[in-house]
Parts: structure tokens; C-alpha cells; sequence
């Protein structure tokens, strides 16, 4: 049970950070420029786009206000 979960956690991070890659790329941004949008460091974008770092729900919110999408947009093909 437990690897399905860290294995769900992995597959959940690498499509969030590819959906906001998608979405950021799509309305011409750089990461710095999302970074600067969302009040964040620019590493930390990089760092979600290669699944490497997990983001809070606030976060998310903000990448979304900084994207101009909904927030489901960002959570699209998570299930």
C-alpha cells in the first residue's frame, strides 16, 4: 500500500508541474516572469515543473490567479 501511495504522489506531482508548464508556455511566460506573477522564487517554479518540490493548495491558487485559469485547469488529468 504504502509504495502505491508514494508512486501516486509522484505520478499527481509530475502532471501538476507538467500542467502548469502547459499553461505558463501557452500565455508566453517565463518561469521568472510566473515567479514574479505568483510571488514566488523563480527556482521554486522549475523545481514544481520537475516534480520536484510539492506545492500547497495556496500555492496553486496563486499560480492560477498569476495564469489566469481556474484552478481545476492546473489539477486537469489528476484523478
Amino acid at each position: 500500500m504504502f509504495k502505491r501511495v508514494f508512486k501516486d504522489k509522484d505520478l499527481v506531482a509530475k502532471q501538476l508541474g507538467k500542467n502548469i508548464r502547459h499553461l505558463r508556455v501557452k500565455r508566453g511566460f517565463t518561469q521568472a516572469k510566473l515567479a514574479e506573477l505568483a510571488d514566488v522564487d523563480v527556482s521554486y517554479i522549475g523545481m514544481i515543473e520537475n516534480a520536484n518540490r510539492n506545492i500547497t493548495a495556496y500555492t496553486v491558487v496563486r499560480f492560477a490567479r498569476a495564469l489566469k485559469c481556474e484552478v481545476a485547469e492546473i489539477f486537469s488529468e489528476i484523478s
